[in-house]
């Protein structure tokens, strides 16, 4: 049995990486979402009321997307994780080679 998780390292990084996007675009959304409240500055053409409902929404937003982001890399590292059968010929692939 094995002491810890192999994964596919392809598939992987290739989630890594996509989560890291969607987190930054997750961060971005929340700043726009500040950017947008009176907090920020004085909203320009909009009321005091809208510029917070349209900040919070884009909160919530970025709230949403780092959810999302999250557990689909939850899922696609648990997609990329070698299965027994798998790792089971990868050791007796390693011992061929050690052999030869």
């Amino acid at each position: 049995m094995r002491e810890r998780k192999v994964y596919h390292y392809e598939q992987k990084n290739r989630a890594g990486v996509r989560a890291a996007l969607y987190a930054v675009v997750a961060v971005y959304i929340g700043y726009l979402g500040y950017r947008t409240t009176p907090l920020y500055a004085e909203p320009d053409g909009l009321s005091v009321t809208m510029a917070w409902v349209l900040g919070a929404v884009l909160m919530l937003c970025a709230v949403g997307v780092l959810i999302y982001t999250w557990r689909r890399y939850k899922r696609e590292l648990a997609a990329a994780e070698y299965t027994e059968e798998e790792y089971a010929e990868l050791e007796r692939r390693e011992g061929e080679e050690d052999g030869e």
